[in-house]
């Protein structure tokens, strides 16, 4: 009786290894937490022409324009070509802004609209990405330290590497809001603030997966991405 029931058992055992097999084969999950968290990254380091070079232009072009002209409109494009231990990148952005005032001509806020474009080339992937934001830079008056700026992102781009194997190229676009992001007058480094952001990649099938999260930007120049219960510490 032993041997008979055993002889039922196996197979039975098989065809749930095979089943597990299958669903993990055919998983809905085109990237890993942890893939997601490096994607963020990628899209917000300054290392890879990221959001984060983005804020370092809104600061260095408030410090040219916070004094006036009050209530006219401003333009520049700001254009690097960057080689770093995290990856080479070419960056592009397109600023505009719109410096208010109160009656008595003193600075209260610069509202900037931006338009960038990279493309970076690391050693695990390499990608492309275009961005717009609108951001709202507070803290103009000379003596405050520091900027703070809150205001929304959105970073749409393609990865491909070593991410997955089965998905070596997939587009993403983060949506990205900031929140009380503080900005060091003298040098535009990042010393504090939150983010909120929602991850969405598609591989070539046309199959999508949303990850949300949170960021921490503290001033050491890191940041920590949380998806679910873990952490991801980058360098911005």
């Amino acid at each position: 009786m032993k041997n008979k029931l055993h002889l039922l058992i196996l197979p039975a055992l098989i065809l749930i290894l095979i089943a597990c097999s299958k669903d993990d084969e055919n998983s809905t999950d085109l990237v890993t937490e942890e893939e997601a968290a490096t994607l963020v990254e990628a899209s917000i380091s300054s290392r890879s022409g990221g959001a984060a070079a983005t804020v370092t232009d809104l600061s260095a072009t408030a410090e040219s324009v916070s004094g006036g002209p009050c209530n006219l409109p401003g333009d520049t494009t700001i254009s690097v070509n960057g080689v770093n231990a995290f990856a080479s990148y070419t960056y592009s952005n397109n600023l505009s802004w719109l410096l208010e005032c109160n009656n008595l001509g003193a600075p209260l806020q610069l509202t900037f609209n931006t338009t960038a474009t990279a493309g970076f080339d690391a050693e695990r992937w390499d990608g492309t990405s275009e961005s717009m934001g609108s951001l709202v830079l507070t803290g103009l008056q000379p003596q405050q330290m520091q900027y703070t700026a809150n205001g929304v992102m959105v970073l749409d781009g393609t990865v491909t590497g070593s991410l997955r194997q089965r998905d070596p190229s997939l587009q993403s676009s983060l949506d990205l809001a900031l929140i009380n992001l503080t900005i060091r007058k003298s040098d535009q480094y990042i010393t504090g603030g939150t983010g909120n952001f929602t991850l969405t990649v598609t591989n070539g099938a046309g199959q999508s997966q949303m990850i949300s999260g949170s960021i921490v930007f503290y001033g050491d120049g890191t940041a920590t991405i949380s998806i679910g219960n873990r952490s991801y510490t980058i360098t911005l």
